[in-house]
């Protein structure tokens, strides 16, 4: 799982990539996230083709941008064109979001009406400069 210590850093790590990209927004205060954190990485294991970000939209604050989560844990799903496949909150249970995972990149048709909060995200985590 990938934790990138500046903006910069992070940006370039998804740059070079070429691949989906699956982001968990969480908080450091929210035990929910903390027990979901060992089940992601596990996911990670079972999804080799993406590549996975835990993001804490406090402390990551600079990365998450203005967005404004509710619930947590929430995922953001990119497919590797920079679609947004999946955005919203999620059951912390591995089987639950491997069946996400599973359905989503299994099936490469984005979501038609991708959420506000999904492209703001988006833009703030790629940056113009990549081509958001």
């Amino acid at each position: 799982m990938f934790r990138a210590a500046s903006l910069f850093e992070f940006r370039q790590a998804l740059a070079r990539q070429s691949q989906p990209i699956v982001v968990a927004l969480c908080a450091q205060w929210c035990g929910t996230c903390r027990e979901f954190g060992v089940s992601f990485e596990q996911l990670e294991q079972q999804f080799p083709q993406a590549l996975f970000f835990w993001l804490d939209v406090e402390d990551d604050a600079a990365l998450t941008g203005d967005i404004d989560i509710q619930d947590f844990p929430s995922l953001a799903l990119y497919g590797a064109g920079g679609e947004v496949l999946y955005f919203g909150t999620s059951l912390p249970q591995q089987a639950v979001v491997a069946r996400l995972l599973a359905t989503r990149l299994g099936h490469p048709t984005a979501q038609t009406q991708p959420t506000q909060e999904a492209k703001i995200l988006r833009r703030a985590l790629i940056g113009a400069h990549c081509g958001a």
